[in-house]
């Protein structure tokens, strides 16, 4: 997909899959205010790429992978 037609948005299961984590687990990052998101109507939640580019960033920055405290059960995935 070319750059322009990439959503400037994602909804909480895009942001789940680009992460290989469970979308309760995405969102409880927002519950916990770990993962920024934007509201355009409603209820509805929409969670911009850069905001989840920067906390798997920051993450990563603090040495090592993901910990379970931090964003609570990842998601076991299933066999091809």
């Amino acid at each position: 997909m070319t750059e322009e037609l990439r959503p400037l948005l994602l909804t909480v299961d895009e942001a789940a899959e680009l992460t290989r984590l469970s979308a309760s687990t995405i969102r409880r990052l927002i519950e916990q205010g770990r993962l920024p998101v934007v509201r355009p109507v409603d209820d509805s939640v929409r969670i911009a790429p850069s905001d989840l580019r920067t906390f798997l960033e920051t993450r990563r920055r603090r040495g090592g992978p993901v910990r379970r405290e931090d964003i609570g059960t990842c998601r076991e995935r299933e066999g091809p």
